[in-house]
């Protein structure tokens, strides 16, 4: 068995309250906690629940922490219990290096998986690329600033929880960071245990089921519209994101020309059978060996091994 292959089925989708193995049936008892995730399977399914759990492991840069173990108070006394615990990703905005290495330092300590950016610009590339789980967003920044980059993450409909920083302490400052889009307000200076308190409720009030569609070792997040391979990431246009995912969620089917035109293009209007047949070859570059999109002539393609 190849790395990342699981028995018996192709797709796994694991949210931060669940998981489950398509194409299996599974009893599973789902228990959540502050950044913990535990799952019971009975031992016919611990395998793939294993397998599964495995797959996300190597898939996803931001889990710390698998685990296996007995239950004694099984009634059957050998089901086992998996745990997973995974980090919040932090987006740091701040040009001033000092404050900004001490705000990485102290999220750091945390747990927290955290970025640091000097620039609004560079911020919001940042977030297209890969979409974090909180911004701690630098109201003076010398490009954009913070109340600029609010209102364009705003605009762009993404719902990402946003933390704005200030010297700025009048009323009117905050109401005006408020409407620029941002979640909270906090004012220099500050201590970090308020900082800390204002990141942990942010990030439960953000929090929401994540969804990951996986084949083989090919796994990609639906709301990241991102994938990797073998753990490596893989950077993916638009359209190349909606293309894939179509695929993912019909694995060992065939899509034809004309499904992926509605599904993806909207229509047969906006684009052409060789549109398809472009984008096909353009992930199919992306993805790598071995091969996982298979042609079917004359009808479309199907994604399989």
């Amino acid at each position: 068995m190849r790395e990342g292959d699981l028995p018996g089925h192709d797709r796994v989708v694991v949210s931060h309250v669940g998981l489950w193995v398509m194409g299996a049936v599974l009893e599973l008892d789902v228990h959540t906690g502050p950044e913990l995730f535990e799952v019971e399977a009975t031992p016919v399914d611990s395998n793939r629940v294993a397998d599964a759990l495995g797959l996300f492991a190597r898939s996803s840069s931001r889990l710390t922490h698998v685990s296996a173990s007995k239950l004694s108070a099984s009634p059957t006394n050998d089901m086992l219990a998996y745990a997973w615990r995974v980090n919040a990703a932090i987006l740091v905005v701040e040009d001033d290096r000092a404050v900004r290495r001490m705000l990485e330092r102290t999220l750091l300590a945390e747990g927290y998986d955290v970025v640091g950016v000097s620039d609004g610009g560079t911020a919001l590339a940042a977030i297209e690329r890969a979409a974090p789980d909180l911004v701690v967003l630098d109201v003076g920044l010398p490009d954009l600033d913070g109340f600029a980059v609010s209102r364009r993450l705003r605009g762009k409909g993404l719902a990402l929880p946003v933390l704005m920083l200030t010297a700025r302490d009048s009323v009117g400052d905050r109401v005006a960071g408020l409407d620029a889009g941002a979640d909270d307000y906090l004012v220099k200076p500050f201590a970090s245990e308020e900082l800390l308190a204002r990141v942990r409720a942010l990030l439960r009030r953000g929090e929401e089921p994540r969804e990951l569609l996986a084949f083989g070792d090919l796994v990609f997040d639906v709301q990241a519209r991102s994938a990797r391979r073998s753990g490596e990431q893989i950077s993916l246009s638009a359209r190349e994101a909606d293309l894939l995912e179509l695929l993912l969620r019909n694995p060992r089917q065939v899509v034809s020309r004309e499904v992926a035109l509605e599904r993806v293009w909207g229509g047969a209007a906006a684009a052409s059978h060789n549109a398809v047949d472009r984008y096909v070859s353009y992930l199919r570059r992306k993805l790598g060996e071995p091969e996982l999109i298979h042609t079917v002539r004359g009808v479309g393609f199907v994604l399989d091994r």
